[in-house]
């Protein structure tokens, strides 16, 4: 059963998660949001009346 056999496999397995860790999670982490999402929380929303011209 070649699964078991960790060699072939695991080398891959380590790279990979480097390559997570080490390359996309910083890019990642590192990106700034256009908007800031609190600003909207604190606006209230304005309730507007609809016309109804038929009523």
């Amino acid at each position: 059963m070649p699964q078991l056999i960790p060699t072939s496999w695991f080398a891959y397995l380590l790279f990979s998660w480097w390559v997570y860790l080490m390359v996309v999670l910083p890019k990642v982490s590192a990106y700034i949001f256009p908007k800031d999402p609190i600003s909207k929380a604190e606006q209230k929303p304005q309730a507007m009346s609809w016309h109804w011209p038929w009523y």
